[in-house]
């Protein structure tokens, strides 16, 4: 190998060794509420990607962001209401509902044509984490009361039972696009959604807050609008 090769492939290994010693390390816990799992997936890669040396762990549950207290998490993406808290809470993006059944499913059923249709089909219910049962579903139509002989208070239990022709449930818009687009679900009755609360990104103060935190916060914010894609 002749001298004028060495060099350049010696700059270039010196200026690698450089930047993997200033890149950004740690460990950083990232508590989700149900759903938010697969709403937040594509930002967290991207997290990923921009910081190879940091280590990122996320604990799903659907007790709310009271779990950045009980699991030492360094801040916690919740969907729904939040209540007076002592917390730094960040507005994500806005979630909707729809209505969603498999193909399966309207095929041995139909298609519902209306709202009060629905009285006639199966439909899945949800246990929210107040333990209250979501048995009336706000449309931005009118208010339906529903309900059911199969609830539960896990989304990802209901989605799948949905995918597998239990039956009609509401499910996150963002969260189910690549099901509908390859037919594994189809809306039913379309224009009428459900819109939750914000999506929130909550966390304590800043103050004392560890550098790897502190990126993954501001990289969540700054892409968030990813959401809306």
């Amino acid at each position: 190998m002749q001298l004028q090769e060495i060099i350049p492939r010696l700059e270039t290994l010196n200026q690698s060794i450089k930047n993997q010693s200033s890149a950004p390390t740690g460990s950083v816990k990232l508590g989700l509420i149900g759903d938010a799992d697969i709403l937040a997936h594509d930002l967290l890669v991207i997290f990923l990607d921009k910081y190879p040396l940091i280590t990122l762990e996320t604990h799903v549950s659907n007790l709310g962001y009271h779990d950045i207290m009980n699991y030492g998490l360094n801040a916690y993406v919740h969907i729904g209401e939040m209540k007076e808290s002592s917390f730094v809470a960040r507005p994500l993006t806005t979630v909707s509902r729809k209505l969603y059944a498999s193909p399966a499913y309207v095929a041995a059923h139909g298609m519902p044509q209306q709202l009060d249709d629905l009285h006639q089909h199966a439909l899945l219910i949800h246990r929210l984490a107040s333990g209250e049962l979501e048995d009336c579903w706000n449309f931005n139509t009118g208010p339906l009361k529903v309900s059911s002989r199969l609830i539960s208070n896990s989304s990802h239990y209901i989605r799948y039972a949905v995918l597998k022709g239990a039956g009609i449930s509401l499910l996150p818009e963002l969260s189910l696009k690549a099901q509908v687009a390859s037919g594994e679900l189809l809306e039913i009755l379309p224009t009428h959604k459900v819109y939750l609360d914000d999506a929130w990104l909550v966390y304590p103060s800043r103050k004392g807050m560890t550098h790897a935190a502190r990126l993954l916060i501001e990289s969540l914010l700054a892409e968030s609008a990813l959401l809306l894609g």
